[in-house]
């Protein structure tokens, strides 16, 4: 969903997503075979055909399950958090507002130059609610300058004045895109930007109104299939875990997380990070941190808690009897 961060009042807003996220789809064979959801994560510039990171540009890695990447254009309608304001009044004002409103997801470009949508007569793409199954009649499909790269949608007067001002403030609207591609190297960059008529000649549109100054452009593209293996797109995570007292995951049937760990494997070198009596460190914050590994290595010496977590995996051959087989142990630092 959009981000709804805001002071006096949210402006339109417009944002490509990846995947499906419940919106009604065509399907991608004439069997009945639904499009699958590909999308895998959206990624920071990785080569030249991605685009440069910024607030109004994305690059969506998806895996090649399918010749097609899904993934839908939302836009917001603008709401008003000042008393007395309502900002789809103002859309509906006959001097400073709109007499329409026009919204256009593209395909500027591909690789293949043969992307394209998967228009189907008895699955039109059409414009959705949050939410709802079901089209917004309001919102018309432009066929004389709608082609399969570019979907033209448009809200006329009367559809304008149809909007509910208590209800449809920040309403989210939604455009499916199923977008056809040649061949795994494939990629398309698609665009969705929303444009208007001012109501009057004399029309001052208030800026709690203003449409978007450019269009969002998403770049999309399938992970390398030449690739030996998968290779992930890896993000740091800031996040640290908290442990207090005998607060500790449930494992199965077991009673607690320390009798999992400590008691269910024998073995001379507990495997449980630390007693029930001995914290580790804590962070320069506070926050104590569950150590896998906070024991002695083979040197002899502790590892230090630097405010990291650290691992101490163990390969056991014979997990009846872990004492009386070598292992393999291996620190792996996060």
């Amino acid at each position: 969903m959009i981000d709804d961060s805001h002071g006096d009042y949210k402006q339109f807003t417009q944002m490509i997503f990846k995947n499906k996220a419940g919106l009604p789809f065509p399907d991608l064979f004439k069997d009945g075979t639904p499009y699958a959801d590909n999308g895998y994560s959206d990624v920071t510039r990785i080569n030249e055909d991605c685009l440069d990171p910024g607030t109004n540009s994305k690059n969506i890695m998806y895996l090649y399950s399918q010749n097609a990447f899904i993934g839908y254009s939302e836009i917001a309608l603008p709401k008003s958090y000042v008393t007395g304001t309502n900002a789809i009044k103002q859309m509906q004002d006959r001097t400073n507002g709109y007499k329409d409103l026009t919204w256009t997801v593209q395909i500027v470009g591909s690789k293949s130059g043969q992307a394209k949508f998967d228009i189907q007569d008895s699955s039109p793409l059409g414009v959705y609610r949050s939410g709802s199954t079901t089209p917004d009649s309001n919102w018309q499909l432009d066929k004389t300058k709608s082609t399969d790269t570019k979907l033209v949608y448009t809200l006329n007067q009367a559809g304008i004045d149809s909007l509910d001002p208590e209800k449809d403030q920040g309403i989210a609207l939604n455009v499916a895109m199923p977008i056809l591609t040649k061949d795994a190297s494939d990629w398309a960059n698609v665009t969705t930007s929303l444009t208007g008529d001012p109501a009057s000649d004399k029309a001052k549109i208030p800026d709690s109104i203003a449409l978007p100054d450019k269009p969002y452009e998403a770049h999309m593209f399938f992970s390398d299939p030449n690739a030996a293996a998968f290779q992930p797109v890896l993000y740091e995570n800031e996040n640290a875990i908290g442990r207090t007292a005998e607060q500790l995951i449930q494992m199965s049937n077991q009673k607690d997380g320390k009798n999992y760990f400590k008691d269910s494997v024998a073995n001379g070198d507990n495997p449980y990070p630390y007693d029930a009596t001995t914290e580790p460190g804590l962070t320069g914050d506070g926050t104590g941190l569950i150590r896998f590994g906070y024991w002695k290595d083979d040197s002899g010496q502790s590892i230090s808690n630097n405010d990291t977590f650290v691992r101490d995996c163990y390969d056991f051959n014979n997990n009846a009897n872990p004492g009386n087989v070598n292992r393999k142990k291996y620190y792996i630092t996060l």
